[in-house]
Order: structure tokens, then sequence, then C-alpha cells
């Protein structure tokens, strides 16, 4: 049986946000590698949320021994992401990094089949007063140490290129900072794992979540990662339409619901129209932005082959008034020879 527990309204809607941002992203560009990265990180965090929101919410011992395994499905996933997102915003999906990726990879579905299909992983839960939590068996702390070695090398990586963007990319700089400062955020959320070892507290992972998200999104909208001035206006839109249908549907009445209903279809076309107006208006600035490069790239050339002129000016100058100087010099040597004579 399931039943309404507040303990569960913040993973809810940590989990409906990462849906949509995720899915925004994805569908700006579905080619971009760097693009699906960050979708399934946003996927397999919807999951770890949206299930943990049902396990709060139910008392049926069969389908709670079912939902602390289903949850940590996507969990396990988390960190492998993660790492796959910054080799490719670092472009260092090669070598030594592109092995141990795949390693990762094949780590964590050998984690996959323990956790479903052994308690090797996880066995049983605890009670606590907001709900049932996973209970950690050994492999579990595997997990964590693997967990920690991976998080070590996408810290020691964003910290590298961040050191040496500095000095040639400012842009790309304060993008590697606030991604680095927002996983280190992200994985505070770590700190839920002492729930699973018997700690009671109220696991409070998801603010983690949102401040690293926010913080990824102030660099993408500010800095220009994934031109999400326009998602992050598609994703306000989608989550006022979901609230005002919504709100319309909590409605008893047939009046009630059809004005609740027209307001959400008013909304729809007022959001469509602010999604149109901020799609022209960032299309107008990348125009003018390009413009601005190619004049400046022009005036650089052109300042260049000025440079290059004057330079040469300046050569056959001193080469000309060299001449002269010597020319001089040796009439002033005939007339003294003459002048011997």
């Amino acid at each position: 049986m399931l039943f309404l527990n507040p303990y569960s309204i913040p993973p809810l809607i940590v989990s409906i946000l990462f849906l949509l941002l995720g899915s925004a992203i994805y569908f700006k560009n579905k080619k971009s590698k760097v693009n699906i990265a960050f979708a399934l990180i946003s996927i397999v965090t919807f999951w770890w949320q949206f299930s943990w929101f049902i396990l709060f919410n139910t008392q049926d011992v069969f389908l709670a021994s079912i939902l602390v395994r289903f949850g940590y499905v996507g969990i396990i996933f988390i960190p492998v992401f993660f790492y796959h997102f910054f080799l490719e915003f670092l472009d260092k999906n090669k070598g030594l990094d592109r092995k141990f990726l795949f390693f990762i990879y094949g780590l964590s579905i050998f984690f996959e089949f323990f956790l479903l299909f052994t308690d090797f992983f996880i066995q049983g839960y605890y009670e606590y007063f907001w709900g049932v939590y996973p209970k950690a068996a050994w492999l579990h702390l595997v997990y964590l140490f693997f967990l920690a070695l991976g998080s070590s090398r996408v810290v020691y990586l964003l910290f590298i290129s961040w050191r040496k963007s500095r000095e040639v990319d400012i842009v790309r700089s304060k993008q590697i900072k606030l991604l680095l400062i927002g996983f280190l955020i992200y994985f505070s959320a770590a700190s839920d794992f002492l729930v699973n070892y018997g700690v009671e507290f109220y696991p409070v992972g998801f603010i983690f979540v949102l401040i690293c998200m926010s913080l990824i999104a102030y660099a993408i909208s500010k800095y220009h990662m994934f031109d999400v001035k326009i998602i992050l206006t598609e994703l306000f839109v989608g989550i006022m339409s979901v609230t005002s249908l919504a709100e319309s549907l909590l409605f008893y009445d047939f009046w009630s619901k059809l004005f609740g209903f027209s307001v959400f279809i008013i909304f729809c076309f007022m959001g469509f129209l602010l999604i149109r107006y901020t799609t022209r208006e960032v299309k107008a600035k990348e125009f003018f932005e390009q413009k601005v490069q190619e004049r400046t790239k022009e005036l650089a050339l052109a300042n260049k082959e000025l440079q290059e002129s004057n330079d040469e000016l300046k050569r056959w100058y001193q080469l000309t008034i060299g001449r002269e100087v010597r020319m001089a010099e040796l009439k002033e040597k005939i007339k003294e020879m003459e002048g011997e004579r």
C-alpha cells in the first residue's frame, strides 16, 4: 500500500527537474557526445531520486525489498556517466583514460549483476523515521572504493585542465572551474551512503544535487556551453505548464476544471511566445557576435599586414640611408686619395 510521505517530496522535485534538464540538453544537439553524456547523468539521477520518492512512500515489505535494489540500478551508473561526461568535455577520451572508462563501465555491469541477483551488494533494508532505506553488504564497500578512485581522477583532470586553460582561454577556464566546484558539491551527496550503514539521518543528497545542477546551468547559460539560455526557458515553461495542468486536475467541479484547463492553455501559448522570443534573441546575439569576431579577425589581419609593410619600409629605409652614407664615405675617401696625389 502507498501513502503520501512528506519526506518524499524533495526527491520527487529533484527527479523531475533533472529529467527535464537532461531531455532539453539532449534534444538541443542529439549528436554531441558531451550533451549525450550529460543527459545520461540526468537520467540516472532522475532514476535515483524518483526511486527514493516511491520507496519512501511504501509500507509493503515485498515492494520495499524490490525498490531498494531498483534505486541502486541508477546510482551505480552515476559515477561512470560523470567520468564519461568530463572526458568528453575535456576532450581526453583516449589513451589510458579511455581504457579506464571501458573498465569502469564493465565494473558497473558487474556490480549491477550482483545487485539484482545476489545479496552481496544490498542485503535488505533499514527502517528509519522517514521510511525504509537500502542496507549495504560487503560488495558495496568495493563499489565505494572504485567510486572514490574514479572521482579522484575526475578532480585531477579538471584541476589540471583548469590550470592549463587559465593562460590560454579565460572562458574555458571559468567553465572548467564551475564544473569542478559543481562536481565536488555533487560528490558531497555521497554522505547519503552513511545511511546505508545504519547511521540514521534524513538523506539530504538532493540538496547537493540541486546546487550542482544550478552551478552547471549557470556555467551553461553564462559561458554558452550548450546554448542553454533557450533550454532554461523551455525548462521553466515546461515545469510551470505541468504544474498548471496538475492544479486544473485537482479541481472537483466541471467549471473549475474548465477554468484551470483554460489557464493551462493560455500559459502554454504565452510560454510558446516566450520561447520563440528567447530563441530569436539568442540567434540574433550569436549572429552579431559572429560578425564581431569576423570583423575583429579581419582587423587583426589588416593590422598584421600593415605592420609587416611598415617593417619592410623601415628595412628599405635603413638600407637606403646606409647606402647613401656609404657612398658619401667613399666619395670622401676618393677626394682624400686624389689630394694625396
